[in-house]
């Protein structure tokens, strides 16, 4: 397995502590009880053969069973020791995810909390290929081997400094966002492709001043007075919440909001950490939302 992410026998030998040429001698008996080759050998290293492919699928999923096992002992000592591998997108790397991850940690120091950062169509597979116990993700992909355990919706809305004169509506069109300054979500974000249908019915054209593909660039923007936007409710969340920013719902995405969901595996069992953890989570995303409401 060393060997096959490395692509070097040398590199894997660093890695594993092993002198390289022991490890060149077990492949060569790997190859030769098996009676396949694993490698080709090639001046700039060493690359699978079809053989050392699924010999390295099958490792992979050999690993993460065995991960899984020594949860489940972990889980036999109660919640004493284990660890948590989540899954969650980057709105929620800031606020309140964090904060609970803290919390539960003050609890249960014994559980070590691995979360990772990914994009947001990542997540899903992650999850059913078990390399997660859960993920956080907005608009999750029907699939038959992920179930969506809670959910809660987030809505899609103008963000803007909390002085600008739109700032103390209830409520935007997209035809009152013409006169301002605007940041245009560009692709390949999500969001934008949810923006474009709403755009082309505007019978207002919106001419952007400026467009960037990241959400933490837009946030950024908007602070730094370059003009608004139109976000999720989850992108700013933890800004509107220490009053940086004001987030106005869009009158004209009032029925369409996004779903942030905590989805699992159909064929994992959570453990009990997870369970809890996954509990916190859902508690936390019921009551997400309710700085994002307009005073």
């Amino acid at each position: 397995m060393a060997v096959a992410r490395c692509g070097s026998i040398r590199r894997a030998s660093e890695q594993l502590g092993i002198a390289a040429s022991a490890v060149d001698r077990q492949i060569l008996h790997a190859e030769a009880e098996l009676g396949v080759p694993l490698f080709e050998r090639h001046p700039s290293g060493l690359q699978m053969t079809a053989a050392g492919e699924l010999l390295f699928t099958t490792g992979q999923k050999w690993e993460r069973d065995w991960t899984e096992t020594q949860a489940g002992f972990n889980d036999l000592q109660g919640l004493k020791r284990g660890h948590i591998t989540i899954a969650i997108v980057d709105a929620l790397t800031r606020g309140g995810i964090p904060k609970l991850i803290g919390q539960f940690r003050k609890s249960y120091p014994g559980i070590v909390i691995a979360s990772r950062v990914m994009d947001n169509h990542a997540i899903a597979g992650a999850v059913t290929e078990r390399e997660a116990e859960f993920g956080l993700l907005l608009d999750p992909p029907a699939r038959r081997d992920l179930i969506v355990q809670s959910y809660t919706t987030s809505p899609l809305g103008i963000v803007c400094p909390p002085d600008h004169p739109l700032a103390a509506r209830s409520e935007v069109r997209l035809g009152q966002c013409h006169d301002y300054p605007f940041i245009m979500p560009a692709p390949p974000l999500a969001l934008r492709r949810r923006l474009d249908p709403l755009l082309s019915a505007s019978l207002t054209k919106i001419a952007p001043v400026t467009e960037t593909d990241s959400i933490r660039m837009i946030r950024s923007l908007i602070g730094a007075g370059v003009g608004i936007s139109i976000l999720l409710g989850v992108d700013v969340l933890s800004e509107v919440e220490a009053g940086s920013l004001r987030f106005v719902p869009l009158a004209e995405a009032r029925s369409s909001p996004a779903m942030l969901a905590l989805a699992v595996s159909r064929t994992r069992i959570l453990t009990s950490g997870a369970r809890l953890l996954a509990a916190e989570i859902e508690r936390f995303l019921a009551g997400s939302h309710a700085a994002l409401t307009v005073p």
